[in-house]
């Protein structure tokens, strides 16, 4: 598994109103009740959460089920409207007045099931545009198509082989795309997320994006033959995952390196690990999925440590 998860952003911002920012709490409610009334007549059924503040634990699980969402800020008290499956989102008043969100097994769908519900609102409200910036945004990078394209990525044996900088240098030549990593700090892990901005034609950025994603599958799944031949690394992987075993208990890094090290040792034993069993790990390991099943503080590294036998 070397890609998990496709996912699209759509920002607009309604002409005669202030960036969410600049308004005031009446304001706010005002236009989040007409981007409401407006979403209502979308063929896809809704979920409202009323408030970001009061029902926060809820958005962040939901949040993190689709592990590519943009971060919600608490300050503006942001509403979302979100469907059953939990992968379309309208988020409205955080950043930009809207945000649609979708996530699927490609780009296009995802990109599909935000077409209509742009439409149904662009029916009902005039968007803020400029002839030469493009769709207006709160944070400027963004302007232009108000497009954002995502996909998380697994790079283990590009980072085991320090190829990882060389990548991201690579790829921040190109226009609107980068290369980030899925989490911070000192010893981040092989997961990162690809991402452009679209600032031009739409289908041909589109095209780009999904060449970039193919050549770094390619560049992957090269690097990770190579290691197969490579006993001596091979068993040096071995070694660190049971000295990991031995641990009993993990941090949540450590866990991310050792998903790494298995994922390049089943491989070179013949074996693969289903994108799924990924996704499932890193989604319930996320905070508010942990705090629902009453793990905390120091249970948390124990319960780390037992996940990593999900994948031996």
């Amino acid at each position: 598994m070397i890609i998990s998860g496709y996912n699209v952003d759509l920002i607009r911002n309604v002409s005669g109103y202030k960036y969410v920012e600049k308004m005031n709490w009446n304001e706010r409610s005002e236009l989040r009740d007409k981007i409401i009334s407006a979403a209502g007549a979308v063929e896809v059924p809704l979920k409202y959460i009323p408030s970001y503040r009061n029902m926060q634990d809820e958005i962040n699980f939901i949040q993190e089920m689709n592990l590519l969402s943009m971060n919600i800020t608490e300050e503006t008290d942001p509403s979302i409207l979100y469907n059953e499956e939990e992968n379309i989102f309208i988020i409205i008043n955080d950043v930009d007045h809207i945000l649609m969100s979708a996530k699927a097994d490609s780009w296009d769908t995802a990109y599909q099931k935000l077409k209509p519900i742009e439409k149904n609102l662009s029916s009902n409200f005039t968007f803020q545009k400029d002839r030469n910036f493009g769709y207006l945004t709160a944070t400027t990078p963004l302007c232009g198509n108000g497009l954002v394209f995502d996909v998380l990525l697994h790079l283990p044996a590009m980072m085991n082989k320090n190829r990882i900088l060389t990548l991201i240098k690579k790829i921040m030549k190109m226009p609107g795309a980068m290369l980030l990593p899925f989490n911070s700090g000192s010893r981040p892990s092989a997961f990162f997320v690809l991402r452009m901005i679209s600032k031009g034609n739409i289908e041909k950025e589109l095209n780009f994006m999904k060449n970039i994603a193919e050549e770094l599958c390619i560049m992957e799944t090269a690097e990770r033959e190579d290691l197969k031949g490579d006993e001596e690394f091979i068993s040096y992987i071995k070694d660190r995952i049971d000295k990991y075993k031995a641990m009993e208990a993990v941090s949540f890094v450590d866990f991310l390196r050792v998903v790494d090290d298995i994922t390049i040792y089943k491989e070179a034993i013949g074996e693969r690990i289903e994108a799924e069993k990924i996704n499932s790990l890193l989604v319930n390991t996320q905070p508010e999925h942990l705090k629902t099943k009453g793990i905390m503080n120091e249970e948390l590294e124990k319960y780390y440590y037992k996940k990593i036998f999900e994948l031996l």
